[in-house]
């Protein structure tokens, strides 16, 4: 065996440890966005029980809800306020899961569930009513996506 065929060998030799080297960081870097993506839905879901958490404990701030859906103008100033506060908060949640969706960092299978409050908020009335004064809070994006569940709401009601 010549130097050049010891040579041809250890290059062959270098590009199949390049090979297994890239196949190795490939893997790391898809095990590593599953990982992410099961941190995300876990941070999404936390989210949602700390607000469903504080309206099942909390029977004024449920009570606020209720009375906020379907008799707003009843409520006094201070009240209202805290309906569009809480409303806010709600509506982040969703801006924060909908902004982790489209960057592909959570499952459409776990965005699904908030998919469905925010067309039954436009479905219930409150959305469509306090959009306007709200939207400007958000992210483009999550606007623009928040007005096509109006729409669709708006077109599918006889």
């Amino acid at each position: 065996m010549n130097i050049q065929m010891i040579a041809n060998i250890a290059t062959i030799l270098e590009a199949i440890a390049v090979i297994a080297s890239l196949i190795f960081i490939a893997a790391q870097i898809q095990q590593n966005t599953r990982l992410t993506r099961v941190a995300n839905a876990q941070s999404v879901v936390e989210n949602a029980r700390v607000l469903a958490t504080a309206l099942a404990q909390d029977r004024q701030l449920a009570e606020l809800w209720i009375t906020g859906i379907k008799h707003y103008d009843d409520l006094d100033s201070v009240d209202q306020y805290r309906f569009l506060g809480f409303l806010t908060y709600l509506l982040n949640m969703h801006e924060n899961a909908y902004y982790q969706l489209t960057e592909n960092l959570l499952d459409e299978r776990v965005y699904s569930p908030y998919e469905s409050e925010l067309k039954a908020l436009a479905e219930s009335g409150v959305l469509p009513r306090h959009w306007m004064a709200l939207r400007s809070q958000f992210q483009s994006e999550f606007a623009g996506h928040v007005e096509k569940v109006l729409k669709e709401v708006r077109t599918s009601k006889p």
